[in-house]
């Protein structure tokens, strides 16, 4: 009897320590999958993500090199060279960005805002170039010193292209679906007006129906 009830206890506590195996099992399966699905439906959110900030932030240690290098070779005070340094790459970023979508856009055909464009960049990374790369050169700043300030004043100018880029096919997108949205509009509406028209031909056939249905009870009546 006692064995019977031992046997019975431990195979009670043998299921229960199964299902909890079994329990955590599909547990770490369930979270690993989730994750692996987030990674795979979040990755091109984030890098839409990084593409969109990253070339926004960037300007700013260029920036931010612009301003030092004012005050440190041209004696500006801090007020000047900051608001100088914010300009020059607000300004920079624009510009680039306006002459990547025009060029995206409707390609090189030499128009005056396109020429205006390119001659405006092309003074927005002279004038960087110049505070940052030549005052230092000239201050005896040589070698591979230079050649990272050089590259790194060209950066943002990268970053503002790809932004640029990546804005002209959103806003395609964008333009496409507010397409879509209006032909579907269109369509429901004429689906609306070819309904009425059947629902109101079928009322005139109803009423033409019963107008000969009485018609010929009132012949049949009048024969009687």
């Amino acid at each position: 009897m006692n064995e019977q009830f031992d046997n019975g206890f431990s195979n009670g506590i043998v299921t229960m320590i199964g299902t909890l195996v079994r329990t955590l099992e599909r547990s770490v399966v369930v979270f690993w999958d989730g994750l692996k699905n987030a990674t795979v439906h979040g990755t091109p959110s984030l890098l839409g993500f990084v593409a969109a900030i990253a070339p926004v932030l960037a300007p700013i240690p260029i920036a931010t090199q612009t301003a030092i290098s004012l005050q440190k070779y041209m004696q500006w005070i801090p007020f000047q060279a900051v608001v100088m340094a914010i300009v020059i790459e607000a300004a920079g970023f624009v510009l680039w960005v306006f002459l990547t979508e025009s060029l995206m856009r409707d390609g090189w055909k030499g128009t005056t805002t396109q020429y205006t464009f390119g001659i405006a960049v092309l003074v927005y990374q002279v004038v960087v170039i110049l505070i940052n790369v030549g005052l230092a050169a000239n201050d005896g700043t040589r070698g591979t010193m230079a050649w990272i300030l050089f590259l790194a004043c060209l950066f943002p100018a990268l970053c503002s292209i790809a932004y640029g880029y990546g804005n002209t096919h959103n806003k395609a997108q964008l333009d496409r679906e507010a397409q879509e949205a209006k032909e579907q509009r269109e369509r429901e509406r004429q689906e609306r007006r070819q309904d009425r028209k059947e629902s109101a031909a079928l009322r005139m056939q109803y009423a033409s129906d019963t107008k000969q249905e009485v018609l010929t009870e009132g012949k049949k009546f009048r024969k009687s």
